[in-house]
């Protein structure tokens, strides 16, 4: 069941990621039945329904394996597919429910296990950070703009989602000497990863630090920023300051460039 003659596949990942999203800006004020996975892991009906457009959407058209994480675990349409799609429906519920709204649709396709394409799609402000075969770009009002636009910070500007309270006391040290280093420009913010990554990837932040403390996080939370931050030279380790693996991302996250290895790494 491979339509792709009817449709691109790049606009496929595209249209899934706009209707997901609709759907989320049409009810953010309405997120209805709301129930706990954790002690401070909500999901609402929205992400379920939010994950059910992307999949349905996906499978029109192709045959694909599913990794979503209201779904909690692989499925697929029909078959056997070279095609993967991880999905991230709502990255940020808590946030959603603030109604702060930094909150996401992310999207990731693998090709024989390989990432090929990622969306990041800020829907409330309809910002969509695009990444297909190694060109990215961003869609606003359905117009394009270039990746690598933004005026530089004359300091390293790092992001960290990391709250000093809730991970190591000696990565707290670290975020804290960070934050009053004048030759850095911190920004810490609640809610999506997957916005974090996409926005350093488009070059608002320089650099990005999260901390994990134990094993958290999934591949549906990182696998479309992954891609982003990928197609646009970043390097990126984990926590331990090891190669980083989207498939396994429990140990945080740094991202930089190259040419400021040497200001960043003597904090990770």
């Amino acid at each position: 069941m491979n339509n792709l003659k009817k449709i691109d596949l790049e606009q496929l990942l595209i249209d899934a990621s706009l209707s997901a999203g609709k759907h989320l800006r049409d009810h953010a004020f309405d997120p209805g039945t709301i129930k706990w996975k954790g002690p401070d892991d909500p999901v609402t009906v929205r992400d379920v329904e939010a994950e059910g457009i992307i999949v349905d959407t996906f499978c029109e058209y192709l045959d694909l394996k599913i990794i979503g994480e209201e779904s909690g675990k692989s499925k697929s349409c029909s078959g056997d597919s070279r095609y993967t799609a991880i999905i991230d429906p709502l990255d940020g519920t808590k946030s959603y429910l603030r109604r702060d709204f930094d909150s996401t649709v992310s999207v990731g396709l693998e090709e024989d296990g390989v990432l090929i394409g990622g969306v990041v799609y800020d829907f409330m402000r309809d910002i969509m950070y695009v990444g297909f075969r190694g060109e990215t770009y961003l869609m606003n009002a359905g117009s394009k703009h270039d990746f690598g636009s933004v005026i530089a910070n004359s300091n390293l500007g790092i992001l960290t989602n990391s709250d000093p309270k809730k991970v190591s006391p000696e990565n707290a040290l670290k975020i804290e000497a960070m934050r009053v280093n004048p030759d850095f420009y911190i920004s810490g913010r609640r809610g999506s990863i997957a916005l974090g990554m996409a926005q350093t990837a488009f070059g608002i932040h320089d650099a990005m630090i999260h901390f994990k403390q134990g094993n958290g996080g999934n591949i549906w939370d990182v696998a479309a920023g992954a891609y982003l931050l990928q197609c646009e030279g970043f390097t990126m380790l984990d926590g331990r300051g090891d190669a980083y693996d989207y498939k396994n991302p429990g140990k945080g996250i740094v991202v930089y460039k190259e040419n400021d290895l040497q200001t960043l790494m003597e904090y990770v």
